[in-house]
């Protein structure tokens, strides 16, 4: 079986790009290198496997990779962002980039870019109106997978009430989906060590007894 002859060409490319990438990981200052995998990483025409190597190695550096990563969000490859805000989601990036981290988050179709995306954000526990507006629709959003990411991500929220994090999170009981109810479920259980299940009328029940109690604990401490 013949390989194309582009194919063929990318492939040596490729392998030598790598083997660059990783001899100036090993001898070069740490800035050359960030400058470096920024620039193969922002390139349309270096393979996309490539690219995704650079950006493994731009986020080794660490806090000074993240402006670099914050510019690679621009990138219109799927693959790209989502590596890209996977890397954001572990060095957690300053106040000053939360704007960006929610614009992405909003705008973004992808599956795992959304969920990266609230998981970056809770991380950075920077709870306003914006942050609500997104978390609130994805409470919503029609991909289970998203609801049960924003359920469990609310009670990170250190500017939330104890009141808003369980009703959001018992509100998710009555969600259509089993694993979504389950998800609450388990995170009402955390949150108040109750176990009713997923059983939305013993949870409503047990919460109008004890919410003014929850309410004025949290007031005097």
């Amino acid at each position: 079986m013949r390989i194309p002859v582009r194919k063929r060409i990318i492939i040596p490319i490729s392998i030598l790009i790598i083997i660059f990438i990783i001899f100036v990981s090993i001898f070069s200052k740490q800035s050359s290198r960030i400058k470096l995998y920024n620039q193969i990483s922002r390139s349309d025409f270096i393979p996309e496997k490539v690219r995704v190597a650079a950006i493994l190695h731009l986020a080794d550096s660490g806090r000074n990779a993240i402006p670099y990563l914050i510019n690679l969000l621009e990138n219109n490859n799927d693959v790209v962002q989502e590596r890209v805000m996977f890397f954001l989601s572990s060095l957690v990036p300053d106040k000053k980039y939360l704007s960006i981290i929610i614009t992405h988050t909003k705008n973004t179709a992808n599956e795992n870019i959304k969920i990266l995306g609230l998981i970056t954000l809770s991380r950075m526990n920077l709870w306003n109106s914006q942050v609500a507006e997104i978390f609130n629709e994805a409470l919503v959003d029609f991909r289970p997978s998203v609801r049960a990411t924003a359920t469990v991500l609310i009670k990170k929220f250190n500017q939330l009430t104890m009141e808003e994090k369980i009703t959001k999170t018992m509100e998710m009981l009555r969600d259509n989906n089993i694993g979504v109810r389950r998800v609450a479920a388990d995170n009402l259980n955390l949150l108040t060590t109750q176990d009713f299940g997923s059983e939305y009328d013993l949870w409503y029940t047990w919460w109008l007894k004890e919410k003014w109690e929850i309410k004025e604990n949290e007031k005097s401490k």
